[in-house]
């Protein structure tokens, strides 16, 4: 999709920060470039999609020691701000600092200040909703109607997870 945005011929890109790598190096293209949330929904809590990456300890490793320390070690602050720093990723360690770029720091506040987060959207809601929310998703790319697609997510949220208390014993 990037050749297309540097060329004008999309305005939106709804992509996590790891793209920032791939930005044009000159300020002028830069300040045209901008950050915002997903838009907010009615009186529904914000959640926000944060893919992480992970580390794993194989089950049947015989290093389990050194895999336990090796864990430890890049779980410090220290570490995830330094390694992020260079991936020009947000840390996922909450109390790592964030390097000081535009786009690290307002998507580090906008994860601060959600209810909520998911790592993908689609893996991490239950499949009879996806089925549903994804489609409308893809019809706002075509039609922009915020109001229309926003009805209809609700719906399908009712439909498929019930109100209140209920819905959210259904989310995993």
């Amino acid at each position: 999709m990037l050749p297309y945005f540097y060329r004008d011929r999309i305005g939106f890109l709804l992509l996590g920060n790891f793209v920032q790598s791939k930005w044009p190096r000159n300020e002028e293209a830069l300040e045209e470039i901008g950050f915002m949330p997903f838009p907010k929904m009615l009186d529904i809590p914000v959640y926000e999609n944060a893919p992480t990456d992970v580390f794993f300890i194989p089950k049947s490793t015989t290093k389990r020691k050194e895999a336990e320390a090796f864990l430890r070690f890049i779980a410090r602050e220290d570490v995830q701000y330094a390694l992020n720093k260079d991936l020009g990723y947000i840390p996922p360690n909450k109390k790592a600092r964030s390097d000081e770029d535009r786009f690290i720091q307002a998507g580090s506040e906008m994860l601060r200040q959600a209810e909520g987060l998911a790592q993908f959207f689609d893996r991490d809601t239950i499949p009879e909703f996806d089925k549903i929310a994804t489609p409308l998703l893809s019809e706002f790319l075509n039609t922009g109607d915020v109001a229309e697609v926003t009805r209809k997510l609700e719906r399908a949220r009712l439909q498929v997870f019930g109100s209140g208390t209920e819905a959210k014993a259904q989310v995993r």
